[in-house]
């Protein structure tokens, strides 16, 4: 058998006839040597040289490299490779999808989900699906809403955003408000559902609470004051110009019925054109003073008239 004598075998115990005394595929010769297994025990595996739990024999079987725990560099080792029934020789075979999620055992291994269960996270999608999507297969809920992956595509909304809809409220937000996260203005009244509720502090629910935009915008006609019920009171237009007369015939320069001096009213006080309050001629003081209306000044020829008539 090529390297071990017949005395050796003969004291080993090996046949001197038979390259491979326990017929497991190995030489005795090899087995002594190289592999450090008994040439005896066909079940014996041998030295693991690289550790990766493959025995040297069974790596040179599938031509993995004993020396190597990972012949081809893809992150898992020969061992588990040739357990998944993947290729150790091929970075590129993902091999097997054990939980049958869309996402192989060996992407789930180097992803650190769990090759054999479907949903990871348990968020009712599956690991591949995830991935695809650009979600976290780790994480239930991607965008940190309040809202789990699974319901927001169920939903309708975007799983990756915490506010789908971009109206200032998180879909978790909308969730326990009531309003529709995929809707920015749930009660269509022109407010967005975020500034209904940050800004204006109003239901985000009801058109009808305080204002809408197109009323806030809209000129809006005088209030209905007539009790009768016919219209606007169109008196009042009647009645501001004779009050504007009577303001004006109120203010009209009068005549002092003392020194005849054409004076007016200025914060209660009677003055002349001169500004001057003082009347030379009044016997009883020093002010101006009007004749009442409706009443003539008393002159000399009413008091000639009624002395002649005495």
């Amino acid at each position: 058998d090529g390297g071990v004598n017949d005395g050796d075998e003969v004291a080993r115990g090996t046949d001197p006839l038979d390259p491979d005394t326990d017929g497991d595929g190995f030489s005795d010769c090899e087995e002594v040597n190289e592999l450090v297994s008994d040439p005896l025990d066909p079940d014996d595996p041998g030295v693991d040289t690289d550790g990766d739990g493959l025995p040297d024999r069974d790596e040179e079987k599938a031509g993995t490299d004993p020396n190597d725990p990972d012949t081809d560099d893809d992150g898992i080792g020969d061992k588990q490779e040739l357990d998944r029934g993947t290729d150790p020789l091929d970075p590129s075979d993902p091999g097997i999808d054990s939980d049958d999620d869309n996402f192989a055992d060996a992407e789930e291994i180097a992803f650190g989900t769990d090759p054999f269960d479907p949903d990871t996270d348990d968020d009712r999608l599956l690991d591949g699906d995830e991935v695809d999507a650009g979600l976290n297969p780790l994480d239930p809920d991607t965008d940190n809403d309040g809202i789990s992956d699974g319901d927001e595509v169920a939903a309708g909304t975007n799983p990756i955003d915490d506010d789908s809809d971009g109206d200032d409220l998180t879909d978790g937000d909308e969730e326990t408000l009531g309003t529709d996260p995929a809707d920015a203005d749930t009660d269509d009244d022109g407010f967005g559902d975020g500034e209904e509720v940050n800004q204006l502090g109003t239901d985000p629910l009801d058109p009808g609470e305080g204002f809408t935009r197109t009323k806030l915008f809209t000129p809006q006609q005088p209030p209905d004051t007539d009790d009768s019920g016919g219209g606007f009171p169109w008196w009042i237009l009647l009645a501001i110009p004779a009050v504007a007369i009577l303001i004006v015939a109120a203010k009209r320069p009068q005549e002092c019925q003392h020194c005849e001096k054409q004076v007016t009213e200025q914060d209660g006080i009677l003055v002349d054109n001169d500004d001057n309050p003082e009347c030379p001629d009044n016997p009883d003081g020093t002010g101006h003073e009007t004749t009442p209306r409706g009443q003539q000044p008393a002159t000399d020829n009413a008091s000639g008239g009624r002395a002649g008539e005495i």
